[in-house]
């Protein structure tokens, strides 16, 4: 499960949220939308443990990411919004994958095995010797989703999965994250692309700039 609990972000002074509360249980997808400025992309850094709130609490199976940091990189997958930074991007799709499969704690025959249905779930296959930085905006979308998931991570956490990629690519991810569902995973969505995003989630909170 991943819960958030009145959880309140100021940043230089403004306030971001204030007091937010989200319940994700195993089996669900929850959607944040809302306009650019309304802190969907931190209220998933904060489920992450990237970033801390100033106030509230943060659990994902009953781990405090910001306390148990390595136990929390093998259950949670998450995707963030920006991009790779220019040293990433000259590494080879493949290396990149065996990376974060690494990171995520993987190891061995464990590791090859995962990479291998990533591969093929992702149909990465032609593109792994290729640097990342020659790939498409929607081919490093998919490479990331691969890295993110490659571990079999129990909490789902995907800021804007769908912007770089065009129809045939959104159906399939969204028949993934379906089946993410259906295997008892804790999924939480940022996405701009709210009617789709509506339509696969359980639960729904829209954001709003707050000026404040």
């Amino acid at each position: 499960m991943i819960y958030i609990e009145s959880v309140s972000k100021r940043i230089k002074g403004r306030r971001i949220f204030e007091g937010i509360t989200l319940r994700v249980e195993p089996g669900q997808i929850a959607g944040v939308t809302g306009p650019n400025g309304s802190g969907k992309s931190l209220l998933l850094e904060l489920a992450a443990g990237i970033t801390r709130p100033d106030s509230g609490a943060v659990r994902v199976f009953g781990i405090d990411p910001f306390k148990r940091w390595n136990e929390s990189l093998k259950i949670i997958g998450y995707l963030a919004q920006d991009d790779l930074s220019r040293r990433m991007r000259r590494t080879k799709a493949i290396e990149y994958l065996r990376y974060l499969g690494s990171i995520h704690g993987l190891r061995g025959k464990k590791l090859r095995d995962r990479i291998e249905a990533m591969e093929k779930l992702f149909e990465l296959e032609e593109m792994t010797d290729c640097p990342i930085e020659r790939l498409s905006a929607g081919e490093r979308i998919r490479l990331r989703l691969a890295c993110e998931i490659v571990h079999d991570p129990k909490a789902v956490i995907l800021d804007e999965p769908l912007i770089p990629l065009d129809a045939r690519w959104r159906k399939i991810v969204t028949d993934l994250l379906k089946e993410l569902k259906n295997m008892g995973k804790a999924i939480l969505i940022a996405s701009a692309y709210g009617e789709e995003l509506k339509a696969i989630c359980d639960v729904h909170i829209s954001l709003v700039p707050n000026n404040s």
